[in-house]
């Protein structure tokens, strides 16, 4: 669901989780649901759907392989999108952000948090 004004366009995922990962979400309900905002600005993912991304969007019930997780932020969204039957593989290799992301992954239960570096598979 997006949501346009005359500065900028936000989108909102019907969120699978059990509180927000960030602070600064806005939240809603509406018919039983419950959506929360996703800042373009703050996500590469979600800016390049604003401008007409042309690629893959997440889709129910898809399994998602998200290299650099961070603290969950984008990855969160990609959970509400690909829904509860869905699964994320957020790869990070930075202890200190990971720790966060497995702390959000516990609200998250369609998130898999795994801690390893992309650039090195064999290991």
């Amino acid at each position: 669901m997006q949501q346009r004004s005359e500065d900028r366009t936000v989108w909102f995922t019907e969120t699978v989780g059990h509180e927000p990962p960030v602070a600064r979400e806005r939240w809603f309900a509406r018919g039983g649901r419950t959506y929360r905002s996703w800042d373009p600005s703050r996500s590469k993912l979600a800016g390049a759907l604003v401008h007409d991304w042309r690629g893959d969007i997440p889709e129910p019930g898809e399994r998602w392989l998200y290299l650099g997780a961070a603290t969950g932020t984008t990855v969160s969204h990609v959970a509400d999108l690909v829904g509860p039957e869905g699964r994320v593989y957020s790869i990070e290799a930075s202890v200190r952000p990971f720790g966060r992301l497995l702390a959000f992954a516990e609200r998250w239960p369609n998130v898999l948090p795994i801690l390893a570096d992309a650039r090195a598979p064999e290991r």
